[in-house]
């Protein structure tokens, strides 16, 4: 990630390597400060201070190794990232300026899949052809989903083709 990024921009960054479509309330959290973008007007509250995302950049709340906040998608679903930064790297020519996706394991959760556990159940079910709720499931599922594929490339496509300028 370009230390230049905004955490505005880092938040399209995990929506296009998670594959969802942007379409809930997000925030990220360190210590006491919560950032997000001020159209959610999460500061109903005059007790909460939101800082705008699209404001701060990565260098700015990521000053040395072992530095982290969390990233809290889908309120309802309830998803938290603990995002760390682990090291610097100096660019050089094999290095692109664009976010990069350097590996993933499995396919990300649907949208309004119901958080860990309702993604896990849903699942499990989906496996189990005489459940119930299987046709209700297997049709909430898009065609071709593995639960166990992940596809580097095409992630690091849809970062290329936002980002790549």
């Amino acid at each position: 990630m370009p230390a230049n990024l905004t955490l505005g921009e880092l938040h399209d960054v995990i929506q296009i390597s998670m594959g969802w479509l942007d379409s809930h309330l997000h925030q990220f959290r360190q210590g006491e400060a919560i950032y997000s973008d001020p159209k959610f007007e999460l500061d109903e509250d005059p007790s909460i201070t939101v800082i705008d995302e699209r404001k701060v950049k990565l260098n700015k709340v990521f000053s040395k190794p072992s530095d982290a906040l969390v990233y809290e998608y889908d309120f309802g679903d309830d998803w938290r990232h603990l995002i760390e930064f682990e090291k610097i790297v100096i660019k050089t020519e094999d290095i692109s300026d664009e976010p990069t996706c350097v590996e993933g394991q499995r396919s990300c959760p649907l949208e309004d899949s119901g958080g860990a556990h309702g993604y896990t159940e849903k699942l499990a079910i989906i496996k189990d052809d005489r459940h119930p709720l299987y046709q209700e499931y297997a049709d909430w599922v898009p065609d071709g989903f593995n639960p166990e594929y992940f596809n580097l490339r095409q992630v690091n496509f849809f970062l290329y083709k936002v980002f790549g300028g």
